[in-house]
């Protein structure tokens, strides 16, 4: 469905590879989406589907661990 869609110019390559990777991960958005849109017409369809391209994604979580706990290290050191 997303190589024809790709091949009749109805979406861009870019919008394309986003979607074949949400198939690939198996994304539940686009199993939903594409329940949904089964029962619609293919202009409709398309939209749905752009619309998840298009989303906003969260930035994402960077959790990072400093560890300042340097003294008893250096007390080791001292004692050799």
């Amino acid at each position: 469905m997303i190589a024809g869609w790709l091949l009749e110019k109805k979406l861009s390559t870019d919008d394309a590879k986003l979607l074949r990777d949400m198939v690939w991960k198996r994304a539940r958005r686009i199993r939903d989406v594409y329940l949904e849109c089964r029962e619609k017409n293919e202009r409709e369809g398309v939209s749905m589907f752009l619309k998840l391209t298009s989303s906003p994604r969260s930035p994402g979580l960077h959790v990072i661990h400093i560890a300042a706990e340097m003294a008893p290290v250096a007390k080791a050191v001292n004692l050799i």
